[in-house]
């Protein structure tokens, strides 16, 4: 009986791919089945996705009629999920061999979680670089310093999911964060192991990247969570963090990720 879906939004990632979707199908347990939503990809993605899809017949792929972002495109895999739990995967990362099954393990004799997500490796074309570590057992209050779950590792159950109205469309940046927090809104808790059990593609100059349009933006959402949360005043000055971002040179935080991801 097949109990995972793996949702995964694909764009412009014909040169990853493969890799991604073979370390799923190396996965210990055989329980599982992949969506793959293209999202207006303009390189091979699509023909790539279309051949495994041929293949497997546990691999599904359907398309957006245009680009909408990570968000909607998860949104659109959602719909076709009939499974009791939803896994995320990325186009461009790899995950363990036993990441579903210890996962799935954790679910089935934690029934109070609703999220499970894991440590992860950062890698580029050098190797691993670091790693990200979450805490074991996030609270509301957590939230104050980021995303408490890395978002691609994650499995939840795909009825609390549904629940709390999936993905926001509108977002374009920090999904995740927004989705957790209706998640612990609702009550539901979530926990990360403390394995890495997924490897994510690492940019690591990503954040010097982000305009002070992005870093705007992000503090409307913490605002958002901060209130949905209702995190306390005295922690309310955090909303700005993303703005002190985007004062800080490139240089610093590109040392500050190496120190913070250190493996």
């Amino acid at each position: 009986m097949v109990r995972i879906t793996v949702i995964m939004g694909i764009y412009n990632c014909e040169t990853t791919l493969s890799e991604a979707i073979d370390s799923l199908l190396e996965q210990t347990i055989p329980d599982w089945q992949l969506i793959m939503c293209d999202d207006g990809s303009i390189d091979g993605t699509f023909m790539i996705a279309e051949e495994y899809a041929k293949a497997h017949s546990n691999i599904s792929l359907i398309t957006n009629d245009k680009n909408k972002g990570l968000a909607a495109t998860l949104n659109h895999c959602l719909e076709f999920v009939n499974t009791q739990f939803t896994a995320r995967m990325d186009g461009d990362d790899v995950c363990s061999p036993d990441r579903f099954e210890k996962q799935l393990n954790f679910l089935n004799k934690n029934p109070d979680y609703a999220l499970v997500s894991t440590a992860m490796n950062l890698f580029n074309e050098s190797g691993v670089f670091g790693k990200v570590n979450p805490k074991f057992k996030p609270t509301k209050i957590d939230f104050i310093y980021g995303t408490p779950h890395c978002h691609a590792p994650m499995m939840m159950h795909t009825s609390v999911l549904r629940e709390i109205g999936g993905y926001d469309s509108s977002l374009k940046r920090a999904q995740d964060y927004d989705l957790w927090s209706k998640f612990y809104q609702a009550g539901y808790l979530g926990v990360n192991l403390k394995e890495p059990l997924y490897s994510m593609r690492d940019d690591q100059a990503a954040t010097t990247r982000r305009s002070f349009k992005v870093r705007l933006l992000e503090v409307k959402l913490r605002y958002r969570v901060f209130k949905r949360l209702d995190i306390p005043l005295r922690y309310r000055v955090l909303i700005f963090q993303p703005l002190v971002k985007a004062l800080i040179p490139s240089y610093l935080i590109t040392k500050a990720r190496k120190i913070i991801y250190k493996v």
